[in-house]
């Protein structure tokens, strides 16, 4: 201790030793102070003690329940009502809420495809997050269903438009052609696909609904070429690229080689449009014309210069014999180089007459009876009837007619000689 207080120099060891004199004072004089005061004791003490008690213990209450009231917020989610809308929606609000979501398919023909039939849970239920939700989801009309197909020809394309989307035809599809004879929205035709008929069309099948558009209306851009000069082979190929109805028309002439364009029916530098008819005549050659065989006689129809004339008869009872029947080619027509030039003319040969065979050995018959009556049409035939006779052996003695006119179709007995 010596050691200590002799850090301290004397002045400041009685600066110390004054102060806690001066302290010691003071508290003496506090304490004799308090004594003489009168203590007072409020009645009412153990009563506020016991109200604060309670609203501390009311207040701990309200706020576990506000707490248990959050806890329960941020726990539990407010179903909606999904039905009609898309599974996507559901989707996306059950991931957003930590809901485990289940699905079941089934066909509906009211509720679009992915859209919600029916939920597991009711509308506005608290359900706990990470707890688990069943949706019903429709998978359109059923594909299998039979369909019974319309009149369509007595429908407007409105209308059959309404209806394919009325009854879910996915596969069924409205086409508009162009035509040259149907109104504008008039039905043309249906084209159902392959194996399906109108009795057998179910919902899955497909098939094409053709409606008109009318006439197709073109622009006048296409200019006419002077073909003069072109090959037929190079005037097709211009108009099936324009998509121009063209006409070839094979005529004679005297002045123009064959192969070449005589005229066209529209002139050069004519604008066109597409569809237009055009037709173009090529030279054949010098032409022949023919003759009308009525004024020829049978001898002569044949040397008629390049026309290959083929004359043959015909019997008819009533045109008389060597005026025509027929010809092949009318008259007055023009052949050319190109035509066929061959003609056939037929003259009548009158009524066909039977002669008297007698004396004529009966293997003359067969040749007799086709080159003068079925090879000129008319159906007469023979029938042979053996008998004894002094006469060779062979030859007729006598016929059931002979020496007159006979008809179209006949029969004639022939009565030829045994030889005994």
């Amino acid at each position: 201790m010596s050691d200590f207080l002799s850090n301290f120099d004397s002045n400041e060891i009685e600066k110390i030793s004054d102060n806690v004199v001066e302290e010691k004072q003071r508290r003496a004089s506090q304490n004799k102070k308090y004594e003489n005061e009168e203590i007072e004791l409020d009645p009412q003490y153990h009563k506020k003690k016991k109200r604060q008690k309670l609203i501390l213990i009311l207040l701990t209450i309200v706020l576990l329940a506000v707490s248990g009231l959050t806890y329960y917020q941020v726990s539990h989610v407010t179903m909606p009502n999904f039905k009609g809308k898309s599974l996507s929606d559901a989707q996306k609000w059950a991931t957003q809420h930590k809901i485990k979501v289940s699905t079941e398919d089934e066909f509906n023909e009211k509720i679009e495809v992915n859209s919600i039939i029916k939920q597991s849970k009711k509308e506005k239920k608290k359900i706990k997050k990470g707890s688990s939700v069943t949706f019903s989801v429709s998978k359109g009309a059923n594909p299998d269903d039979k369909i019974t197909l319309p009149n369509f020809k007595e429908m407007k394309q409105s209308d059959v438009e309404k209806w394919i989307k009325k009854e879910q035809l996915e596969s069924m599809v409205v086409v508009d052609e162009y035509s040259e004879i149907a109104p504008k929205g008039s039905f043309l035709r249906e084209e159902l696909s392959e194996g399906v008929d109108r009795e057998n069309f179910s919902r899955k099948d497909s098939g094409k609904l053709i409606f008109s558009k009318g006439k197709e209306v073109y622009q006048k851009d296409i200019s006419v070429p002077d073909f003069k000069g072109k090959t037929q082979l190079e005037i097709e190929n211009w108009a099936k690229k324009n998509e121009i109805e063209l006409e070839i028309k094979k005529v004679s002439s005297e002045s123009i080689p064959l192969g070449q364009v005589v005229e066209q029916s529209i002139k050069e530098k004519e604008k066109i449009a597409k569809k237009t008819k055009l037709t173009v005549n090529i030279s054949a050659g010098k032409g022949v014309k023919v003759p009308n065989f009525a004024n020829l006689a049978k001898e002569n129809a044949m040397t008629q210069g390049k026309l290959q004339v083929t004359v043959e008869e015909r019997f008819n009872l009533d045109i008389p014999y060597g005026e025509l029947l027929s010809q092949s080619v009318e008259a007055e027509t023009e052949l050319t180089e190109e035509d066929d030039l061959s003609i056939k003319v037929t003259y009548s040969a009158g009524k066909p007459y039977l002669k008297d065979l007698t004396g004529q050995n009966e293997g003359e018959l067969q040749k007799y009876f086709y080159d003068e009556f079925r090879s000129k049409g008319a159906n007469i035939y023979y029938v042979v009837n053996y008998v004894n006779s002094d006469a060779p052996k062979g030859e007729i003695v006598s016929m059931d007619t002979s020496n007159t006119f006979l008809p179209l179709e006949y029969t004639v007995t022939v009565n030829v000689s045994l030889g005994y």
